[in-house]
């Protein structure tokens, strides 16, 4: 089972990203007046990933403060970015994705090992 804990700009956690397989992803986004507890997304994720189950991703905003510096300003200027919810999720399913196909690998993708055959002792009988 991998797990993500997917983070707004500002490093604060609001969903959770659960896969159990290549193709099995659950999806758990906290309520903006909720506390986001790592655990219970997990479980919820976890429980979407096993059923199939869609999630309705809010449309919501995520508002991103920025400082930048440039070299013919004396101060430092604040800007303010809004970045969709939806954006931050995309990119954080579609790493998911990746990560699953490399650790999940399917029947063909998987390397059977043969233990090679003892040369050095005697089998023969007399």
């Amino acid at each position: 089972m991998l797990v993500t804990h997917v983070r707004t700009y500002d490093r604060v956690p609001f969903a959770t990203l659960v896969a159990v397989d290549r193709d099995k992803i659950g999806l758990s986004i906290c309520n903006e007046c909720d506390t986001f507890v790592k655990k219970r997304g997990v479980e919820i994720a976890k429980m979407r990933a096993i059923k199939g189950c869609k999630t309705y991703i809010p449309n919501r905003i995520d508002t991103f403060t920025a400082v930048e510096k440039h070299e013919d300003d004396q101060y430092p200027t604040l800007y303010a970015y809004d970045i969709p919810i939806i954006d931050i999720i995309d990119e954080a399913f579609d790493d998911m994705l990746d990560r699953a196909a490399r650790y999940f690998k399917s029947e063909e993708d998987k390397v059977i090992l043969v233990t090679p055959i003892d040369r050095t002792s005697n089998n023969e009988t007399n």
